[in-house]
């Protein structure tokens, strides 16, 4: 276990150094809309926000191919509150962005923190591990991004039945 996460730490500084970019964000989570998009042509793309239930909030540190994000809360559309949650639920993951001229393209798999501890201890299968993946195209402009795509989560022993075009998401913020 000490070899893991010594293994864990060097990576970290290793992509910390070697970095071309380091993103801060905030994004959410947009449930009860709905994204179609006919025959794969944009001019057909439609999306609907009249059942907009709610949000889930997070916060979002990419740093190389690393990632975390931090759940700080969620937004109830019918009451028109935000409640935040008392302590931030952390997630760790891997992050790939190709990019494209002033563009790039994101994938993006992350797993909550406790349960990749329960993982590394041995108290739970990786069946049981949670994945929550993203799949977005974005535009860096200066020291600002925003990015919109597509957000699903799945626990590993579902992955058969899994759909990666669950819940559209959006997430902006800055980029040094």
């Amino acid at each position: 276990m000490k070899k893991v996460g010594l293994l864990v730490v060097i990576l970290s500084l290793v992509s910390f150094i070697f970095a071309g970019d380091l993103f801060l964000g905030v994004g959410a989570d947009l449930y009860g809309v709905t994204v179609s998009l006919d025959d794969f042509e944009l001019d057909e793309l439609e999306v609907d926000f009249e059942d907009f239930s709610g949000a889930s909030v997070f916060a979002q540190v990419d740093l190389s191919i690393f990632t975390a994000q931090f759940l700080l809360g969620r937004y109830d559309n019918s009451t028109g509150e935000f409640y935040q949650y008392a302590n931030p639920k952390a997630a760790l993951g891997i992050n790939l962005k190709l990019p494209i001229w002033i563009f790039y393209l994101r994938g993006q798999v992350v797993s909550p923190l406790s349960m990749l501890e329960n993982l590394a201890k041995g108290f739970i299968n990786y069946t049981d591990l949670y994945l929550i993946t993203r799949l977005g195209v974005g535009a860096r402009l200066s020291n600002f991004f925003a990015e919109v795509g597509m957000s699903a989560g799945s626990y590993v022993a579902y992955l058969n039945t899994f759909n990666p075009f669950d819940v559209p998401y959006v997430l902006i913020g800055v980029a040094f």
